[in-house]
């Protein structure tokens, strides 16, 4: 995805993960796809989120677990996903 964006744009991603307390995840999906019908919740590795910034360079504090990213929230909360920005150079 990071080749396709423009010299100098960002680009930033949240997403869920099962990586974060799995069992409460796979709790909570199985409750939202149960309700959502044809459209499914996927939820991805950390690597596979950030496999989205290759070729971006990352900005601080890189790819890491939402309420982590600028410390907005309190950093024990646990949040099924994780936040990053990176940056085409």
């Amino acid at each position: 995805m990071g080749q396709s964006c423009p010299q100098g744009s960002y680009l930033t991603i949240s997403d869920t993960t099962a990586d974060i307390d799995g069992e409460r995840a796979a709790g909570v999906a199985e409750r939202l796809n149960t309700r959502m019908g044809s459209a499914r919740l996927t939820m991805r590795s950390r690597e596979e989120i950030g496999a989205f910034f290759d070729g971006l360079d990352m900005v601080d504090p890189g790819l890491v677990p939402l309420p982590q990213w600028r410390a907005l929230f309190n950093p024990s909360q646990l949040i099924n996903a994780y936040a990053g920005m990176g940056r085409k150079a």
